[in-house]
């Protein structure tokens, strides 16, 4: 083999190698995106069954207990859906509730009412614009496909919470700006 040859040879190897190792990173990434999403949608599941409970126990309105039993039971029923895809998937979810959250529970377990039902109804309608942005954005963008297509499954239902939680607010003048 001629020096030359040898040269183009140990450049090959060398772009070979530096494209694999991309290719590993770029999977890499994209699995933490995926439990970077579980991980995110656990929490937030968790945080709206206790909100929920906290609505069954301090709301007013009828419609509001109504509204927080549907997130204990729809939350509760993503949040099973959610652990059997990070077992599948080998992903650790978190345990407890993100500490935003909890600072949202305290907060809303300080009032009672019709101040609770408006500050409840408010964090509703913002917290689901945001999830329902999430998982249009991680129903197309998400690379494993199983939990992409949860997400799809999934955002149908967060879409009419968030149509519900609006429509609650309004009929309790809520700002929800």
């Amino acid at each position: 083999m001629t020096k030359r040859t040898a040269h183009r040879v140990q450049i090959a190897v060398m772009i070979a190698t530096c494209l694999m190792t991309g290719t590993a990173v770029a999977a890499d990434v994209d699995t933490r995106q995926d439990t970077l999403f579980l991980a995110q949608a656990s929490e937030s599941g968790k945080a709206e069954m206790a909100l929920g409970l906290l609505a069954s126990d301090r709301a007013q309105s009828a419609k509001v207990k109504e509204f927080g039993q549907r997130m204990i039971e729809d939350h509760q029923k993503a949040g099973m859906e959610v652990k059997q895809l990070a077992l599948r998937e080998g992903i650790d979810l978190p345990a407890a509730i993100a500490p935003v959250e909890k600072k949202n529970a305290e907060t809303l377990s300080q009032l009672s009412g019709k101040a609770f039902d408006r500050a409840y109804m408010g964090h509703m309608v913002k917290d689901h614009t945001k999830d329902v942005t999430e998982f249009e954005r991680s129903a197309q963008g998400l690379n494993t496909p199983l939990v992409q297509q949860w997400a799809s499954v999934t955002l149908p239902v967060l879409k009419e919470h968030l149509k519900l939680a609006k429509s609650i607010a309004d009929d309790l003048e809520t700002p929800t700006k």
